[in-house]
């Protein structure tokens, strides 16, 4: 794995940890709570590595595939994986004692803002990779014959 898909799952908990760690879930940075703003970013950054895999395992066994295809099922992945995190966030709210859920919607908002992260960080990478995955699947299929 490259170390910018490291980088970016790092930064991600970090995010996270430092937020827990100084208790800034319930401080703003603009006009958002560090907690949006950490859902947003972590989910966004989280992504990449997602759909880097993805693409990685799809070449593994030579599947031909639409880049867009790839991309929705990345997205996919990658709000499932913030799902489970909300999870766990409730788990250390209810067993652990953590303050980590501060308003009856901070589910929903975080997983609204984990949907943009992603979404928007689809939209980049796919972009940027878009002509290198046309150019590898258009070597597979010269490979093939």
């Amino acid at each position: 794995m490259p170390a910018g898909m490291i980088l970016c799952l790092v930064f991600s908990i970090a995010v996270d940890v430092i937020g827990n760690r100084y208790g800034l879930f319930s401080q703003r940075i603009g006009l958002f709570p560090y907690d949006i703003v950490t859902q947003f970013a972590a989910s966004g950054l989280s992504f990449v590595p997602v759909m880097w895999l993805v693409m990685k395992i799809i070449r593994r066994f030579s599947y031909r595939l639409p880049l867009g295809f790839v991309t929705f099922f990345s997205v996919t992945t990658a709000f499932s994986l913030a799902g489970y995190y909300e999870i766990t966030e409730l788990i250390d709210e209810r067993l652990l004692g953590g303050h980590r859920i501060w308003t009856p919607r901070d589910t929903v908002q975080d997983l609204a803002a984990d949907l943009v992260g992603i979404v928007i960080a689809a939209v980049c990478y796919s972009l940027a990779i878009r002509r290198r995955w046309r150019i590898d699947n258009f070597n597979l299929d010269h490979s093939q014959h």
